[in-house]
């Protein structure tokens, strides 16, 4: 087998004998060539890093405004909502001490003799005695309560 590859190897080759890599081969410079500088070419390559460096700073500084429009918007925001948020504490804390006056006057107003006086005064309305009273038994579910006087009412249920 090693007879069929025989042919590949340079057995006079003194890499091959001793096992070491060939000699690499030097690398062929090539000529110079003379550059002609323009000054318009120049001009123009000045002018183009100019505009980067402008494009550059334009592109930050929008990034920058961007930036600090949104966060005086977040701040306003906060300000605004803190602001609202006072307001509806203190009128929270106006309707808490106005229910506790008006729990105090209706506790005061609640009492069994103060109902009667002012039912009698302000609503008009009669106490029933015992000689006006009239319970009447129905074949049917309807009430008829009797009033003072002769009126009467049904009342369906």
């Amino acid at each position: 087998m090693a007879a069929e590859y025989a042919y590949k190897y340079d057995y006079g080759s003194p890499a091959v004998r001793e096992n070491q890599p060939l000699p690499k081969k030097e690398v062929q410079k090539r000529p110079e060539f003379k550059t002609y500088n323009s000054p318009l070419a120049k001009r123009l390559q000045e002018e183009r890093a100019a505009t980067k460096k402008v494009l550059k700073l334009a592109a930050f500084l929008s990034a920058a405004i961007v930036v600090f429009s949104f966060a005086t918007a977040s701040f306003y925001e906060k300000d605004l909502a803190k602001r609202e948020l006072d307001t509806a504490q203190d009128y929270y804390m106006l309707c808490q001490s106005e229910n506790k006056e008006l729990h105090a006057k209706l506790n005061a107003l609640a009492t069994a003799e103060n109902i009667d006086k002012y039912a009698v005064e302000r609503l008009g309305l009669v106490k029933i005695t015992a000689d006006k009273e009239v319970y009447l038994d129905a074949e049917t579910d309807n009430k008829t309560i009797y009033f003072q006087g002769n009126e009467k009412a049904d009342i369906e249920k």
